[in-house]
């Protein structure tokens, strides 16, 4: 069991181009229902020896592009896609969209009508924020490939797009940050993710956890947070304060 969670873990971490877990796991173990069989498991010892922030296997599975099913990306916005000639306009629909991964490519974007594009860790705050000057991107977390590819064609598309970020004030929420930072070299602003909200809306907040603490005052010694004072100082107050806040209670 032991070697099937190990080569299991270093498969889909070690995957590059997007593939079905299914298909993965014959590659791996000439068997499409080994993964899936043991999933609960495998995620369960990478929680134990890994900072990864996934609430599930699939999640992780998804972050490395090996998806259960098709791929499939959530978006909003004022934005004219082209999918293979067929021309969508969803500022005509009104709609969040699902765009196929196959499709995310340099022909993607007929049209951009908007300057600022926000990606989403929450689907609850995805689902509710409707503001027409955004494009709206969920990311579920950390960036998944799928999110990656289709910022870095938004941002080629304009030279005039400013990109927010929109997540928890906690641990998770400013690493899916300096994750999204570092995945798509694109310069991010933290969107509702500051000292201002997070005392405003401070009796929302829930109690930091040990795990919590530590993992807070190791990411505050980071050199990349040392170079944010925006964060380090929201850090300092989370400690201090003992909470933290999730973007769903400010909705």
């Amino acid at each position: 069991m032991v070697e099937i969670i190990l080569k299991s873990i270093d498969g889909i971490m070690s995957n590059k181009e997007e593939i079905l877990l299914r298909n993965l796991s014959v590659k791996l173990f000439s068997d499409s229902k080994i993964l899936e069989k043991n999933g609960d498991l495998i995620f369960q010892r990478l929680k134990l020896f890994s900072n990864f922030q996934f609430n599930t296997f699939y999640e992780f599975c998804d972050y490395f592009n090996v998806t259960k099913n098709t791929g499939f990306l959530l978006v909003k916005g004022n934005i004219t896609l082209d999918l293979n000639g067929e021309i969508i306009d969803l500022n005509k629909l009104n709609s969040v969209f699902a765009i196929p991964s196959t499709f995310l490519n340099k022909g993607l974007i007929k049209n951009i009508s908007v300057n600022k594009v926000m990606t989403i860790e929450n689907e609850t705050t995805f689902n509710y924020l409707n503001d027409p000057r955004y494009l709206y991107v969920f990311s579920k977390g950390h960036p998944t490939k799928k999110v990656i590819n289709f910022l870095k064609i938004v941002k080629e598309s304009s030279d005039n797009i400013k990109f927010y970020h929109c997540g928890d004030i906690d641990w998770g929420g400013f690493n899916i940050y300096f994750d999204l930072l570092e995945k798509t070299g694109i310069n991010f602003e933290l969107y509702n993710m500051d000292l201002i909200t997070l005392e405003k809306f401070k009796r929302f907040a829930k109690p930091l956890s040990d795990v919590d603490k530590r993992n807070l005052l190791s990411l505050k010694e980071k050199e990349k947070v040392k170079k944010n004072q925006n964060i380090e100082k929201t850090i300092d107050f989370m400690l201090k304060n003992n909470l933290k806040l999730e973007q769903e209670a400010i909705n």
